[in-house]
């Protein structure tokens, strides 16, 4: 790993290199306006192509609840003086501290891509030990405000970080989780009802209560099936998950102890007609557009979801939202979805 006129990290923790934000969309960016640099994907194990100046570094490898973490930002030190970048894009505050000492030392360019209001996330989190999370969050709110101001430029994941994180100022461009039209597969809905749960799987997000309502579901339309595909970082929830569909031979589980290949998420959404996706309303979530809904609008997926009037109101504009009761009827549905201003601008300059 040698020094390079151009060379550009792009660094997550418990991402994998290939993920569809730092790789996908990001990435693919900054690849297309600088295609002489030499690029660095950091982050978790994940499928990948190295090529001559596209390469990969896995140098996290420990879950999400884990001992390894305390180290990660040395880790993440020692691998920046082995590259020895001058473009340097992060999406988490456990790289802030390394990220912003190597600046400090050799000079680079910094881009924190905001993903979450990580302070909001912990406190409102599933983590029990009240006490520990308000200080955690503090922590983590206290290092982002102190290191704002060595950061070059912020890229906001959300339109509502803008007004819930203060320490930005005016120095930040918004590229929201919209879809890549490159990365939609065919189209192809199974001919018997599909429904799917994607993603992200945990307690925040719903996924035993969406379980259930398939089940029930399954009752009137003995025809449905279920796929359940993503990860869940806690091993825990993933038990309980498993023990609710044990024995119900028309749940099949992809993933759930590993990443998935994002992919075969689309895939799988593709040939669904629902996702069910009962994510439990707290303030990290409320002002949130959730990825998958764009994605699910752009793949003809109808999208059952919490009542959030928002969130409501953006799935009836594109004729995506739909109920139990509406699933009932879903041989007849014939309406063609809406899918404006759901892809995602890949000519957004970041440096």
């Amino acid at each position: 790993m040698t020094k390079n006129k151009h060379t550009v990290v792009v660094a997550s923790v418990l991402k994998s290199v290939s993920d569809i934000r730092s790789y996908g969309k990001i990435g693919k960016i900054l690849l297309s306006q600088h295609p002489d640099a030499t690029f660095w994907f950091v982050g978790q194990k994940g499928r990948f192509t190295q090529t001559a100046n596209i390469n990969s570094l896995t140098p996290f490898q420990f879950s999400r609840i884990s001992f390894g973490r305390i180290f990660t930002e040395i880790i993440f030190f020692i691998n920046l003086l082995k590259i020895k970048p001058n473009h340097l894009v992060i999406s988490t505050y456990e790289l802030l501290l390394a990220s912003v000492l190597y600046k400090r030392l050799f000079k680079c360019y910094l881009v924190y891509d905001v993903q979450e209001n990580y302070p909001l996330n912990i406190t409102t989190g599933t983590f029990k030990i009240l006490p520990v999370k308000k200080l955690f969050a503090k922590y983590v709110s206290l290092k982002e405000h102190l290191l704002a101001k060595h950061i070059d430029k912020f890229i906001l994941a959300e339109k509502c970080f803008q007004n819930e994180i203060k320490y930005i100022g005016n120095k930040f461009i918004i590229i929201e989780n919209k879809v890549d039209r490159n990365s939609i597969p065919q189209k192809k809905k199974k001919q018997n009802l599909q429904i799917c749960i994607t993603g992200t799987l945990g307690q925040n997000y719903g996924t035993i209560e969406a379980i259930e309502t398939a089940k029930s579901l399954k009752i009137s339309l003995p025809e449905l099936t279920l796929c359940i595909i993503g990860f869940c970082a806690d091993t825990d929830y993933f038990k309980k998950i498993q023990t609710v569909v044990k024995g119900l031979d028309y749940i099949e589980i992809i993933g759930g102890d590993e990443i998935v290949p994002y992919s075969s998420i689309m895939d799988k959404t593709a040939e669904s007609h629902v996702s069910i996706m009962l994510y439990k309303l707290n303030q990290s979530f409320e002002n949130k557009i959730p990825t998958k809904f764009y994605e699910c609008i752009a793949l003809d997926t109808k999208i059952m979801t919490t009542e959030h009037a928002p969130w409501h109101s953006f799935l009836s504009a594109a004729n995506a939202l739909t109920t139990q009761k509406d699933v009932l009827d879903y041989k007849s549905w014939t309406e063609t979805y809406k899918s404006e201003n759901i892809y995602f601008d890949f000519d957004i300059k970041i440096f």
